[in-house]
């Protein structure tokens, strides 16, 4: 009658289990048919544990030794058989892995709920890879799945598989690992991390925009109008639109990040505004923080590697050249095209990630390959379903404010006047050294592939009023390490413009000062809705820009 047995150890798992439970039931039936020879029919059942649903049941023949076992599926056909067989038999097997399924269901819904956003970034610094929406969806879904297979668990629908079935998925899981792993390798590049770029060679761009990319990025708020910007480069690192048909008159852009223009819809960026089809075409090579010696090493580039000819280089670094004049003093370097490469290796591995995820990154393509997709869906699909909402705050606008409020916050108390900043007019003349030094190497380069070389200045909002922008997220230029007023930031920069032009002067180059003519608009009653900060462009700036650059460059056509 009822009894309980215990389950070997090589039989724990589903599979085992039914096994051992079919097997039970064979005995049982046999001591029926032996003990009761009579009988027309008997019921045996065997299961794991006290649920029925667990037992599987047989029904047979005492006489013509006939034997039918299946699970409990349909207790209603069981019930009947049960009240009449005239022998019930009943064998329950002796359940010896309950407590490593409560440990095991326990450990699962205590690790999904710790694998939350904000544990893992205390745990981990995991700020810049969590900032993904891909990748925060996916982390819930995984905190999900964990606290439902935990919670089965613990309600026993689920058991742990046993030994040879855990060898078997642990194999198959490594194998298809390292199958995608080959894969990704091979279809799938490398992360390129500044170092290595610099070690490809002597000419290869230090900084010049990924090639074959395409970057969303929400800027509602920013200023007016502003909503969501796309970004792509084409398979050399131009920015597009890049004109593919041929033309008298071939102008490259260089500089940083006003050249880029990033924050400007596609077809308002002011260099694609100077493009006039079968006439003049004009690429960007823009990048943001990108200076003189990034400008010609890239130039070296897509002439000298990629076969490019320019008939015009434009160049717009005066605000990028002043900031790492100051970055690779602590390396004992200069921003001389003399060494610069190295002094910029050093800079970087100094303030290179090495957190645990781009360490990954760097050794393992799957992960790499995981990353691509994630910002491939955060600029398609996330960024297309949350630009819907309206009460949605850009990223970008906050990461504004924030160093706005960072630099302001630094800073308390701490503001300087122009007049009592010596250190800058020595910086002045050490600036205006540097960069004729760089532009006459620069402009050798331009005039021995039979081009010209322009070099404009950059404007700024330091005397826009503050109720002029959607929001004011302009910071005052710094002086030993204090904070200029906007009148006197716009005093200086002034003075850079000047110092700027004046080296170009005397390397030979055309000059323009842009700064000069957009300073009535951008320094005007209205210069929020030309600029979204002191130096960038919104839409209409890019646009007023491009006006104001367009006869410049016709006149250096015609006068060739």
């Amino acid at each position: 009658q009822d009894g309980e047995v215990a389950l070997p150890r090589e039989r724990r798992g589903r599979l085992g289990a039914h096994v051992s439970m079919i097997a039970v039931a064979a005995l049982c039936a046999a001591r029926a048919r032996r003990a009761a020879q009579p009988l027309s029919f008997f019921l045996c059942g065997s299961g794991i544990g006290a649920n029925p649903r667990h037992w599987i049941y047989c029904v047979g023949d005492a006489h013509r030794w006939q034997l039918s076992c299946t699970p409990l599926a349909a207790p209603w056909l069981v019930r009947p058989l049960r009240r009449s067989s005239p022998l019930n038999v009943r064998l329950r097997l002796k359940d010896s892995q309950r407590r490593p399924t409560l440990i095991a269901g326990s450990l699962l819904v205590a690790v999904g709920f710790l694998s939350n956003k904000w544990v893992l970034q205390r745990a981990f610094s995991l700020e810049n890879e969590l900032s993904s929406t891909t990748v925060v969806v996916g982390l819930v879904a995984f905190q999900l799945t964990l606290v439902a297979l935990g919670i089965l668990f613990l309600l026993r629908r689920l058991r742990l598989p046993g030994k040879a079935d855990m060898a078997l998925m642990s194999v198959a899981v490594l194998a298809a690992l390292g199958l995608a792993e080959i894969v990704a390798r091979a279809t799938v590049p490398g992360p390129q991390f500044l170092e290595q770029i610099i070690n490809e060679g002597p000419r290869h761009p230090a900084k010049l925009s990924d090639a074959n990319t395409t970057r969303t990025f929400m800027i509602r708020g920013l200023y007016e109008g502003a909503d969501r910007v796309v970004l792509r480069s084409n398979e050399h690192g131009l920015i597009k639109p890049v004109p593919e048909a041929e033309v008298e008159f071939k102008v490259l852009f260089v500089g940083g990040s006003t050249t880029e223009a990033r924050y400007v819809p596609e077809n308002d960026r002011w260099v694609a505004l100077l493009n006039l089809p079968g006439q003049i075409a004009t690429f960007n090579a823009g990048v943001s923080g990108g200076n003189t010696a990034d400008a010609y090493f890239n130039y070296l580039f897509l002439t000298e590697e990629q076969g490019f000819e320019f008939d015009l280089v434009v160049l717009t670094t005066q605000l990028n050249d002043w900031s790492w004049m100051f970055a690779l003093r602590s390396y004992d370097g200069s921003l001389l095209v003399d060494g610069y490469r190295e002094y910029l290796k050093a800079w970087y591995l100094d303030r290179r990630d090495t957190g645990f995820v781009v360490t990954l990154r760097r050794q393992v393509r799957l992960v790499e390959a995981a990353a691509r997709a994630a910002t491939a869906l955060d600029q398609s699909v996330f960024s297309w379903l949350l630009s819907d909402a309206d009460s949605m705050e850009s990223r970008v606008v906050i990461a504004y404010r924030e160093n706005r409020q960072n630099s302001f916050g630094a800073h308390e108390g701490g503001s300087v006047s122009l007049a009592r900043c010596d250190i800058l007019q020595q910086n002045l003349a050490e600036y205006e050294q540097v960069t004729t030094s760089n532009l006459l190497a620069f402009g050798d380069k331009v005039k021995a592939a039979g081009a010209q070389l322009l070099v404009m200045s950059e404007a700024h909002s330091y005397g826009a009023p503050e109720e002029s922008f959607h929001e004011d997220l302009r910071i005052p230029r710094r002086c030993a390490g204090n904070l200029l007023s906007n009148e006197d930031s716009m005093v200086f920069l002034d003075k850079l413009s000047q110092s700027y032009l004046d080296a170009a002067s005397k390397a030979g180059a055309w000059i323009y000062d842009l700064a000069a003519d957009m300073e009535p608009l951008t320094s005007g009653p209205d210069g929020g809705r030309y600029m979204y900060d002191e130096v960038h462009y919104t839409a209409d700036g890019s646009r007023q820009v491009a006006q104001l650059v367009a006869p410049v460059i016709r006149r250096i056509w015609t006068e060739r």
